[in-house]
């Protein structure tokens, strides 16, 4: 019974911790690869596009880890008993990984300009990071052509770096 009073107080004190963006002793965690802006973040992914390069595109979004530790504390699903980061990662995985691919089928080797971003569902805003929902990029093709484009979903903005949150487009 001692040792596992012992053992949740660690846990409880690990997801403290992280759920205020850091561990004790250690800063805040880096994202590989994050961008300074959601504008530059938008110019990368229109070039992993253009250059049908998935690999640099998956490079822009979170990781399981980034996903896991800097983001899923403070999300309302990880108050749902039984539910764990996993679990969610494994679930949403496959939708992101279709949704990258179907970018690349539509729109794979075509040209945009960004001209402006815009978020369709607005930002929702958590202790330590802010989410961008249902981003559009409004771009100029190669023929002149002013649209508005779905080629991403959210975008995670957590401690002025920004990443893409899924390729998710619903």
């Amino acid at each position: 019974m001692i040792y596992h009073s012992r053992l949740m107080w660690v846990l409880l004190s690990l997801l403290l911790s992280v759920s205020c963006g850091h561990v004790a002793g250690h800063k805040p965690l880096p994202l590989l690869h994050a961008q300074p802006s959601a504008e530059v973040l938008a110019q990368q992914i229109l070039l992993g596009i253009a250059n049908r390069d998935e690999q640099a595109l998956r490079q822009l979004a979170l990781t399981k880890d980034e996903f896991c530790q800097a983001v899923w504390p403070e999300l309302p699903s990880a108050q749902t008993p039984n539910m764990t980061c996993e679990w969610a990662w494994n679930a949403f995985l496959p939708s992101d990984v279709a949704g990258l691919r179907q970018i690349l089928l539509e729109h794979g080797g075509k040209s945009y300009n960004l001209v402006r971003l815009r978020f369709a569902k607005g930002t929702t805003t958590y202790k330590s990071f802010k989410v961008h929902e249902d981003t559009r990029m409004i771009v100029v093709d190669d023929g002149g052509k002013e649209q508005e484009l779905k080629l991403c979903g959210s975008i995670l903005e957590y401690q002025g770096q920004y990443k893409l949150f899924s390729f998710i487009i619903d």
